[in-house]
């Protein structure tokens, strides 16, 4: 059997209670198994490191985006904080660096994003709009631009 390269990134526990793990999940930690990554994703290290066999994401970050992620440690709670994302409920924002845009800010980006062929992930189509993200511009910092990003929908 391969075994897997570690990724040298370490997840930490911010928050804990009986139905709730908040996470800072690093870059490049993939969130749960899929491809080449079984033990090396963030779900696999917090169910071994805390002992929660039961434990399940609420929503969740690309492979390569860093932040907050929430896991409910408690079925009988789950629906109700999962819903709260599917009713968009939540509010998330994020910040990204990369190369500068000529647009004016803010602006409104609208795309259609489907399921992917993994679980959690989604791919942009062709199509009707069903996502929508505010961009803003932070600052610039040399070749580079910080944006704020908050998802609408999607």
């Amino acid at each position: 059997m391969e075994t897997e390269t570690p990724i040298p990134f370490e997840e930490a526990v911010l928050f804990l209670d009986d139905h709730l793990v908040v996470v800072d999940k690093p870059h490049f930690l993939p969130m749960t198994p899929s491809g080449r990554f079984l033990r090396e994703t963030l779900l696999v290290r917090l169910k071994d490191k805390l002992g929660l066999p039961a434990l399940t994401p609420i929503h969740r970050l690309d492979r390569e985006t860093a932040g907050v992620v929430v896991f409910s440690s408690d079925a009988r709670t789950r629906g109700a904080y999962q819903s709260l994302f599917q009713q968009r409920s939540v509010r998330k924002v994020y910040e990204a660096l990369a190369a500068p845009l000529s647009l004016d800010y803010p602006f409104t980006y609208r795309s259609r994003m489907v399921d992917g062929e993994q679980f959690f992930v989604m791919r942009e189509v062709q199509g009707e709009p069903n996502s929508e993200t505010v961009v803003e511009l932070i600052e610039r910092r040399g070749e580079l631009a910080l944006y704020r990003l908050q998802p609408h929908t999607g």
